[in-house]
């Protein structure tokens, strides 16, 4: 699996996204505002792309739907409930089977938005998605998909025609036709018929109608199916994020980490001798001037945690790899980290996950391709069973999703605050790291030089 994390220009990203497509485009979301991503759908759709996209039956744009309907797109509603006001947390889009684009927080305002993911050179991953998208597509071209808070409010309407109350049935009707004002519940769902029949104070008619619809058993099961495909979907785009960030979190550690050793081993000498020269100064000053006693010790604690720093170093092996190796290392790590993930494994095996996803990282940070490939061989070879996707009760499901939405928020917090750390910004700047240390050093050199002619000459002074 390919992936790149953006987090900027996220609407032109998209916008480029959307203009490779050749022949289908797949999208669940809440919401589309962006004009030049509502601009690209409908470009797409007249060079004949089919779209499928399935949103909140609450969608802004009438026009912008109306204009998909008469270009042949396949535009399903989702009935959203009383106490949540979106179908999914992260958008989902799919393009020629061959692509895939979550974003973190939604289509909806995107330029305000952190990040979305964009997948791609993994086809059978993209093309679960696709299926996912075409099912759920499919069961809401037969189903009366009106959400549980309308059958209930159905069954109440019923249960008063049938105590002969008509006040509370009319009351009862004022309370759904609220409920279905606004979107394309009536015309799908036939609701419009019990309207007219109570209207018209056919009430054992209208009691009829409600029947067939909450009594359409095989339907109602349909309802239940749709919750769980978007349930599921919203999993896997969770998993797919959290292991994206995670990645690019030790992408950049190891970044900062490699340069780091590269400034030392080229700094040491100097960096060495320099500090041993400031401390031989400092003590002739102290002669003078007992007040710089504490400067002096600074120096010295200074000098001492150099030198432990050089001793563990040199316990840490970092091999040197060509580029073409570096690019062969990413590949496998990727590949491996996603075989034992501890996130994505039985909680039976996670402690053995956990170990084998550290040694996974020391490899990596080491540079060490054959450790990486050996460790990978190892995971091919089916030794850890991961978690079972296929989840019955949904109220576990949702809970999961929760448990990876705060995860997936911490650990994008965590990358973005290591991607504005100073050092971060310093280290990325930099082109040429062979001259940049090379100034380094020369400007070291030169403060060598100024405290050997203090010494020489006894002068005493930081001026």
């Amino acid at each position: 699996m390919i992936y790149k994390i953006y987090t900027e220009i996220l609407t032109a990203k998209y916008n480029k996204i959307l203009e490779n497509a050749n022949e289908r485009i797949c999208i669940i979301t809440n919401e589309i505002d962006s004009f030049y991503i509502k601009k690209t759908i409908l470009e797409k759709c007249k060079e004949n792309v089919s779209l499928i996209l399935i949103t909140n039956a609450q969608f802004k744009d009438k026009i912008f739907i109306n204009k998909l309907k008469k270009l042949g797109a396949s535009i399903k509603f989702i009935e959203t409930t009383d106490d949540k006001n979106s179908i999914i947390d992260s958008p989902i889009c799919v393009v020629d089977i061959n692509e895939l684009t979550i974003g973190s927080y939604g289509f909806e305002n995107l330029d305000n938005k952190k990040s979305i993911i964009n997948i791609f050179d993994d086809n059978e991953l993209v093309s679960q998605f696709y299926n996912s998208i075409f099912t759920l597509s499919s069961l809401l071209e037969n189903t009366y998909d009106i959400g549980k808070d309308i059958i209930n409010r159905l069954n109440l309407i019923s249960d008063t025609i049938e105590m002969g109350d008509e006040e509370l049935t009319i009351f009862q009707i004022e309370k759904l036709k609220e409920k279905v004002k606004s979107n394309t519940i009536s015309e799908s769902y036939n609701l419009q018929r019990i309207f007219t029949e109570i209207e018209n104070e056919n009430y054992l008619i209208a009691k009829d109608i409600i029947s067939e619809i909450v009594n359409s058993t095989d339907k109602l099961m349909h309802v239940s199916d749709i919750e769980s495909i978007i349930l599921d979907l919203e999993a896997k785009s969770l998993e797919l994020q959290i292991y994206a960030i995670d990645n690019d979190i030790l992408e950049l550690q190891k970044t900062i980490h490699n340069f780091e050793r590269t400034y030392n081993s080229h700094m040491n000498d100097s960096m060495l001798k320099l500090l041993k020269l400031r401390i031989e100064k400092l003590e002739k000053m102290v002669e003078k001037d007992p007040s710089l006693q504490a400067e002096l010790d600074e120096a010295k604690k200074d000098l001492e945690n150099f030198l432990n720093n050089i001793d563990f170093e040199k316990t840490e092996r970092i091999f040197i790899i060509n580029d073409d190796k570096k690019k062969e290392l990413k590949k496998n790590f990727r590949e491996a980290t996603k075989l034992c993930h501890p996130d994505r494994i039985s909680d039976e095996q996670k402690n053995d996950a956990t170990a084998i996803f550290i040694q996974l990282q020391i490899a990596y940070r080491a540079n060490d391709l054959e450790t990486v490939k050996k460790l990978l061989e190892q995971l091919r070879k089916g030794f850890f069973i991961p978690k079972l996707r296929k989840i019955t009760k949904k109220d576990i499901l949702r809970s999961n999703i929760l448990n990876l939405k705060i995860k997936r928020d911490d650990m994008q917090k965590e990358y973005v605050s290591i991607k504005n750390e100073k050092s971060t910004e310093i280290i990325s700047d930099i082109d040429n790291w062979t001259k940049y240390f090379e100034d380094k050093i020369s400007k070291i050199n030169t403060e060598i030089q100024k405290y050997e002619s203090d010494i020489k000459n006894n002068n005493l002074s930081w001026n």
